[in-house]
């Protein structure tokens, strides 16, 4: 996760397998009054490579993943596209692919 952050390292070389140890809806106490996930719905994540944790927003289009249960707290993925960014002050890793 620290190498995900280096300058020098790009999202194309480095493809890290990591393990979801949480997956939250943000946003959920409002979007429980609703039957049906609104469109614009956000999962954060925290994922780790072992040795260390980080927080990570999931975009949008992969909600399907948290739907069918593909994507579950303790499953181990392989970051294929991601971006690092800098948002209120704190890293985030925003999981693309």
């Amino acid at each position: 996760i620290k190498k995900m952050y280096d300058e020098n390292a790009t999202p194309a070389v480095l493809t890290p397998f990591l393990q979801v140890l949480d997956v939250r809806r943000i946003g959920a106490a409002a979007a429980a009054a609703t039957a049906e996930p609104p469109k614009n719905e956000r999962y954060r994540l925290v994922i780790s490579d072992g040795t260390n944790y980080h927080q990570a927003m999931l975009a949008s289009q992969l909600n399907s993943l948290i739907h069918t249960e593909t994507l579950v707290k303790n499953a181990i993925v392989l970051l294929k596209t991601y971006v690092c960014n800098v948002v209120g002050g704190k890293k985030i890793v925003i999981v693309l692919d």
